[in-house]
């Protein structure tokens, strides 16, 4: 590889660098559930939840070298000042955490990602540069002290990238894409950098620095500028974020039939199993109702938009009935059966068969839905619009072929549950 290190630089080498620069990673840790104030949901506790910033506590965890266990960095993770005590939130819980996850995730890997692909990039880690004091720790600012050294290894691996074009067999990445990529992963648009490893996950890099970096063109140029400038000359920007490969339609899993992989695989089995256990739709569990009902709003929204697309008619107040058979629970039962989920209805024993047929269908409808809300807690808006669009674009094109008149429909609305009955192959 023309573009490539020599030797292969190991995760050993890029921990040792870091922590002999003193690099640290700082956030905001929730003093009540443990939760880091990171934009990455999964790697919170609860990652469908919010950390309380008036119940936060600020860490900073000094890199680990490598092979050094949570319990012996204990004593160097402090609060955010000077000689500040870590208070309360520093728990085995957070610690292990921390240097088993999060650490990784947020720079080790990106890190080690880009200096096998290129040898330049490579020469920065290793280069005479020092770590960037922030002022203060922002919610998503895990990266601020190395966001500089960053910055010029992706730019450094682009170089190389666009002249040799390929990445060293030995290295953890399979394949490295700059730029012009139609969107392979899910959560995000095309990066500037993506890179896959061998193991399928995806690091997106995105960089830039601000035009409006000329410190001395602002009111406040004061010697805190200037300090600011000298560290971080580009005043730059980093975004890096992870991502899954999306499963293949030929996939049998649940995630593979609704063409989406949930990054933190917990809050699906989670939903999966409080979907099953015995119960009513009254009495399912806080976080399935609350999954059922942004999975609610979420499905109404985007059926309501993909009809009006499709239908030639001005008369939107026809839509209502037809969206609302769409998305009634008795369509929603008919895709939670094709899609193999599974509920208890709990009813009375004298209840009869028809009772029960109901129970079943409302919970099941329940558990569609909670299934797009667990893709929105998992990736955002644009996970639970891609589950919307796997999961309902068979009944759509059966109910409301595109340039469909709505006249059709006139008389007709004992057919359309018929319609929307169809086969999930």
């Amino acid at each position: 590889m023309m573009g490539g290190p020599a030797l292969m630089p190991t995760e050993e080498l890029v921990r040792r660098t870091l922590h002999e620069k003193g690099v640290e990673i700082r956030y905001f840790v929730d003093t009540k559930t443990g939760n880091p104030s990171l934009p990455d949901f999964s790697l919170r506790v609860d990652g469908w939840k919010k950390s309380d910033s008036r119940a936060s506590a600020a860490l900073c965890f000094p890199i680990a070298p490598h092979g050094t266990s949570p319990v012996d960095m204990r004593e160097l993770v402090h609060g955010f000042g000077q000689g500040d005590p870590p208070g309360p939130a520093l728990t085995q819980e957070v610690l292990e955490r921390h240097y088993f996850t999060i650490e990784p995730r947020v720079i080790v890997q990106p890190f080690l990602a880009l200096a096998q692909v290129s040898r330049e990039a490579l020469a920065v880690l290793l280069g005479d540069w020092q770590v960037y004091e922030p002022m203060g720790i922002s919610n998503d600012g895990a990266i601020d002290m190395v966001e500089h050294v960053l910055f010029r290894m992706v730019f450094a691996a682009i170089r190389d990238l666009s002249e040799s074009r390929t990445v060293p067999d030995e290295s953890v990445v399979r394949e490295a894409r700059v730029s012009g990529v139609s969107n392979l992963a899910q959560r995000h648009g095309p990066p500037l950098l993506e890179i896959v490893l061998k193991d399928n996950s995806i690091i997106g890099y995105n960089a830039g620095f601000d035009t409006s970096h000329l410190f001395y063109q602002g009111e406040d140029d004061g010697p805190e500028d200037v300090a600011e400038v000298m560290r971080n000359p580009e005043d730059c920007w980093v975004e890096v974020w992870w991502d899954c490969q999306p499963p293949s339609y030929g996939d049998q899993s649940l995630e593979g039939r609704i063409g989406y992989s949930f990054d933190d695989s917990g809050i699906l089995k989670r939903l999966l199993l409080e979907s099953e256990a015995l119960g009513t739709k009254v009495d399912r569990p806080p976080m399935f109702k609350q999954a059922a009902w942004l999975g609610d709003m979420i499905l109404n929204a985007w059926t309501t938009s993909a009809l009006l697309a499709r239908m030639t008619s001005e008369r939107t107040n026809k839509l209502a009935p037809i969206r609302d058979k769409l998305v009634s629970n008795e369509s929603l039962a008919v895709i939670g059966r094709a899609f193999g989920l599974k509920v208890n209805p709990k009813t009375q024993s004298t209840a009869g068969e028809e009772a029960m047929r109901a129970a079943e269908t409302g919970m099941l409808g329940d558990s569609v839905e909670a299934l797009i809300g667990a893709a929105y807690m998992d990736g955002g808006l644009k996970a639970a619009h891609r589950v919307v669009w796997r999961i309902m674009m068979r009944p759509l094109e059966a109910v409301a072929p595109v340039g469909t008149p709505l006249d059709f429909y006139e008389g007709k609305s004992a057919n359309l549950r018929d319609l929307i009955d169809v086969k999930f192959e």
